[in-house]
């Protein structure tokens, strides 16, 4: 007699209630999606306005010339660097003790060519002759006097300055470190000082350089204006 074996329960049906599980979230989803849709949008253009990380990545150092010119940054004199220039105005102010403008204090602004690899220090016209003082910021300038040409401009022509004294300035490691700070990738290993005069009794209304090797051709020029003024420094450099 053969022996019929029992049947084995068979597993309860648990499809219907997930369906209804299902249905019920995707609910919530679909109910929740424009709300989180609309809190996105209003964050990302809140005022217009990019979003910058903590720090000074949204500054750049005023002679950068790599970063381009944007709204969104915000031109700035690292401490440390505005400390160095000032020290370099200061040393030099024996060549030209009068012509020094104020590069120092949390009041100075850099007064920089159209390129940002010039920048002016210190200029005067007295007695018939014009004579300014500057920084040249560009890594492949050298300090070599006969590859460069410095000219006054006048609402009536340009006039080929004289070379008065030449120096390349090596820039300090924490000046460097700095300056890659505020997203200067390569910031120069040196600056160059110059300071040049020419006889004139018109106006001096800009200064430009030209600089030309086998290596780099460089130029800008500084247009001045009402801000560009002779200013004496009194006391120690800051």
């Amino acid at each position: 007699m053969t022996r019929q074996m029992p049947e084995s329960p068979r597993p309860k049906k648990f499809w219907t209630p997930t369906k209804a599980n299902l249905a019920f979230i995707l609910f919530l989803v679909l109910l929740s999606a424009p709300g989180v849709f609309m809190m996105v949008s209003k964050k990302l253009k809140s005022e217009g306005k990019p979003t910058f990380p903590p720090g000074v990545r949204h500054q750049l150092a005023y002679m950068d010339p790599t970063a381009g010119e944007s709204k969104a940054h915000l031109r700035v004199v690292p401490p440390v660097t505005g400390d160095w220039v000032g020290s370099i105005a200061h040393n030099r102010r024996q060549f030209a003790p009068e012509l020094a403008l104020k590069v120092s204090g949390k009041e100075w602004k850099p007064i920089m060519g159209s390129n940002r690899s010039m920048q002016l220090l210190g200029f005067d016209q007295i007695e018939g002759r014009a004579r300014a003082m500057v920084l040249i910021w560009d890594e492949r300038a050298l300090p070599i006097s006969k590859q460069y040409e410095f000219t006054f401009k006048t609402d009536s022509q340009t006039l080929v300055a004289e070379l008065d004294g030449m120096v390349g300035d090596g820039l300090p490691l924490d000046v460097r470190d700095e300056l890659q700070n505020y997203g200067y990738i390569r910031p120069p290993t040196r600056a160059i000082w110059a300071l040049f005069s020419a006889p004139t009794t018109d106006p001096v209304r800009g200064i430009a350089f030209r600089f030309a090797s086998t290596r780099a051709k460089l130029e800008d020029e500084l247009l001045f204006d009402q801000t560009v003024k002779p200013v004496a420094e009194t006391g120690e450099a800051k």
